[in-house]
């Protein structure tokens, strides 16, 4: 999935691509951290993609996002930096 989401992510001009990676991220981040997991308790593949994971977020223009989705991969990225 994260292979999908570097492949939407250099189309920069489509609203669609971006939207589609900035979900997709969202969805994996969900997989990785559900249930108030948190990053010291996952493994190492877990915590591999988990890191893949945030580097793509950065590459994400922000102001582009829609509400929801801007609200819940920040609420993530908190839980991930103060978890």
């Amino acid at each position: 999935m994260l292979d999908a989401v570097e492949v939407l992510l250099k189309n920069r001009t489509s609203k669609e691509a971006i939207r589609r990676a900035s979900q997709s991220l969202l969805d994996a981040l969900w997989k990785v951290l559900s249930f108030g997991v948190l990053p010291v308790e996952l493994d190492k593949e877990s915590g591999a993609n988990l890191k893949r994971m945030m580097q793509l977020i950065k590459q994400l223009d922000q102001s582009s996002l829609e509400k929801q989705i801007h609200s819940e991969v920040g609420s993530h990225l908190i839980g991930v930096i103060f978890g």
